[in-house]
């Protein structure tokens, strides 16, 4: 299995993004959502690859969800 399966794209059209687990915080899937939707309209109006090694260097997420997925980072690292 892979994180973003693209196989089903030839006859579906569609890519499908494993990686998130089950949830029912809207917090969680607000920012999950927000950070796919980024994405997939950077990838469209962008031919650069981003390289980032940090959450802060991702061009797409504003300052909001840079300051969210950092927290959720410290929380998941103690």
């Amino acid at each position: 299995y892979y994180k973003v399966n693209v196989m089903a794209y030839g006859s579906h059209k569609t890519i499908e993004f494993r990686h998130h687990s089950g949830t029912t915080d809207f917090t969680k899937i607000e920012n999950w959502i927000n950070f796919l939707r980024g994405l997939l309209e950077y990838s469209i109006n962008n031919e650069t690859i981003i390289i980032a090694s940090s959450i802060d260097e991702i061009p797409f997420l504003t300052a909001a969800q840079k300051k969210y997925f950092n927290n959720r980072k410290s929380e998941l690292n103690r």
